[in-house]
């Protein structure tokens, strides 16, 4: 068994196509329903006058310890909204997420690791990923689903309170995981 630091294990992982292709799908989607989910691009409820030239944007600064927010008027219906949170949050699960797929697609393509029931227990490290969308902007379609149930209002409430904390766990389970995937990484030219 050759012994590899993490830079080079995710070097080798990376130069695999397949697995490289399958990180950067996976990143996209999670990426892109992350927006949505969360709220950060969303439909506005009203259209804009034709005044505001689109696409356009403001920053609107709030007071402290509340975060500077870029708004894009993509469209005179579409918003994308972002503060520096969500920005962050957004950037470190969705590369922690394409780093877990590329690894864990390496390492099934090359049968030098059998994961078997890992694999499962892998994909779902990302669970508590889902829930970080109450860290940032608290609206979307998740929230809109939660309202429209009868105990949505205390679940959100709830959930809005600990989104920081969901952000936290699931970075750490991501992380955690790609470290065990590369412990129990067998070299191939070994």
């Amino acid at each position: 068994m050759l012994d590899m630091g993490l830079r080079a294990f995710f070097r080798e992982v990376w130069w695999d196509t397949r697995a490289r292709v399958a990180g950067a799908v996976a990143g996209l989607v999670y990426a892109t329903a992350y927006l949505f989910l969360v709220g950060i691009i969303f439909p506005l409820s009203f259209t804009l006058p034709p005044s505001i030239p689109t696409p356009s944007y403001e920053v609107v600064e709030g007071q402290f310890p509340q975060f500077p927010v870029l708004t894009i008027y993509i469209s005179r219906g579409w918003a994308l909204s972002i503060n520096p949170e969500a920005f962050i949050t957004l950037t470190m699960l969705t590369l922690l997420v394409s780093l877990n797929t590329a690894a864990l697609i390496y390492l099934n393509r090359h049968g030098v690791c059998n994961l078997g029931k890992r694999l499962p227990a892998s994909y779902a490290a990302l669970l508590p990923s889902l829930f970080t969308f109450f860290s940032c902007c608290g609206g979307g379609v998740v929230s809109t689903l939660l309202l429209s149930t009868g105990a949505g209002l205390s679940a959100l409430v709830f959930l809005q309170d600990y989104g920081r904390i969901f952000t936290l766990i699931s970075g750490a389970i991501l992380t955690s995981n790609l470290l065990l995937l590369r412990r129990s990484y067998r070299s191939i030219s070994s």
